[in-house]
């Protein structure tokens, strides 16, 4: 995966638990457009600034495992994105993006929380 901060040494691609890593990687492109789109921070056009990384890593993570609805998956992308959560609800581009909880979802869980 080729990502604009993997060759950073603080990249978050280069922590942590290589499966967990290789399970949220795929999410970094929504990730970054929610990012740009949404987020208020000043670090939002510096992706090699260690709170960008924080804040794709944890996008990752919530798209990864999406809640219960969009909605609240919603209420816990704005943690990341330093937003209202609002305009992401109101946002139907945002919401198609967002992936929605499958029972697929509650195997995966499983299998993480044994690592």
């Amino acid at each position: 995966m080729i990502n604009k901060n993997d060759n950073l040494s603080s990249s978050w691609l280069r922590m942590g638990d290589r499966e967990l890593r290789e399970y949220y990687a795929p999410f970094m492109p929504i990730a970054d457009w929610l990012i740009a789109k949404h987020c208020k921070q000043w670090w939002k056009t510096q992706p090699q600034t260690s709170e960008y990384q924080a804040a794709q890593h944890g996008l990752c993570s919530v798209l990864f495992m999406p809640r219960s609805s969009k909605e609240m998956t919603c209420r816990f992308l704005v943690i990341y994105l330093g937003c209202d959560v609002l305009p992401l609800m109101n946002d139907p581009e945002t919401l198609e993006r967002i992936p929605e909880f499958t029972p697929a979802h509650m195997e995966l869980a499983r299998k993480i929380s044994q690592m």
